[in-house]
């Protein structure tokens, strides 16, 4: 999106159409600039209905929520998303995806940019060493690249696991303020769903990603190219 809403007017002329793929969205002076503006039309988001990553920041475009067979951020992989023929199964956003959207939207918001740029970089550097270059291949080791991440951490100067430290304490107190605002609006479901997607995230770690095909691949009725339209 931010490579189409930028690049020379030239080339943005010639698109037709922007996919984004579950990705996370902007901060407002992106979206609210002249550029981003004139691209939004064109970008069509297609996320899966407990979309998590795709909720992050801000994005006006409009959305195509689609059915995934697996549970809560796993639904991220691609290859779990329903397709029929010629088009993929239309959901809708479930109460987790509102949920972790609230909770990272007030936790991200609770900090100010420096520290946003340091914990990127330090969780993005973190990644890194897990010499993983994909999402399935991250999840699809889990319980090693975890070990990794760890064993990382704790190399990390003392200040920077404090501020860690803080930002997930600050995202615990996040995460309870929305569970208790999802409660009261009626949301019960958003708790099963937590415990669904922690348990289908857990059996990936045991199994270290050896996981059944029915969660891995996505569902396909017959055969055919997707439409997204």
């Amino acid at each position: 999106m931010y490579a189409a809403a930028f690049c020379e007017p030239e080339h943005k002329e010639r698109i037709v159409q922007v996919y984004n793929n579950d990705g996370p969205g902007f901060r407002e002076e992106i979206i609210q600039s002249t550029e981003f503006q004139e691209i939004l039309p064109k970008i069509l988001t297609v996320a899966p209905q407990s979309s998590i990553i795709g909720q992050l920041l801000s994005n006006p475009a409009k959305q195509h929520v689609i059915h995934s067979t697996a549970k809560g951020i796993l639904q991220h992989d691609a290859m779990t998303w329903e397709a029929e023929k010629d088009s993929l199964v239309s959901s809708e956003l479930d109460e987790l995806s509102e949920y972790t959207k609230t909770t990272l939207g007030s936790w991200l918001e609770s900090m100010d940019d420096e520290t946003r740029e340091s914990l990127c970089t330090t969780a993005f550097s973190l990644i890194e060493s897990t010499k993983s270059e994909t999402f399935i291949e991250f999840s699809g080791n889990l319980m090693k690249n975890m070990e990794t991440i760890w064993k990382e951490m704790g190399k990390l100067p003392e200040e920077k696991k404090k501020e860690i430290m803080n930002a997930l304490s600050k995202l615990i107190e996040s995460s309870k303020k929305a569970a208790v605002s999802q409660i009261k609006s009626g949301g019960q479901t958003v708790i099963s769903q937590l415990q669904s997607s922690g348990q289908a995230l857990l059996s990936q770690m045991q199994t270290s990603g050896h996981a059944g095909n029915g969660q891995v691949m996505g569902k396909t009725k017959e055969g055919g190219e997707e439409d997204f339209r």
